[in-house]
């Protein structure tokens, strides 16, 4: 079983607000105050981690190189965009071959 974490990207400060949690901790608001509030996007841990052993989050940009059957080297590139992606990915084993090159709120620049 996964461990069930989430992190959330404030859209009015442009920062991503990491481990947010189900209860109310001080300075952090409750988990309710992130998903009634049009203000906070949400994203789940997918329970997968790239090949640097950083956790991936639905939202992520992955990076991962393969080669193709006459040799030829190639760069691919990943949007984690919803639960079929990671459920494929660790089907395919291939989390740890990727890495993490962004996130869509913050990234979305990319050149690819």
């Amino acid at each position: 079983m996964r461990e069930i974490k989430f992190r959330a990207w404030n859209e009015c400060e442009k920062i991503m607000e990491c481990n947010i949690q189900d209860e109310y901790d001080g300075d952090l608001c409750c988990f309710g105050c992130y998903l009634n509030n049009e203000f906070w996007k949400v994203m789940q841990y997918t329970g997968l981690k790239d090949k640097k052993g950083v956790d991936i989050y639905e939202g992520d940009i992955l990076t991962f190189a393969f080669e193709e059957l006459d040799g030829t080297k190639k760069k691919g590139f990943l949007i984690i965009d919803d639960i079929t992606d990671y459920e494929t990915m660790n089907i395919l084993n291939i989390a740890n071959f990727t890495e993490i090159i962004g996130n869509i709120y913050e990234n979305l620049q990319i050149n690819f």
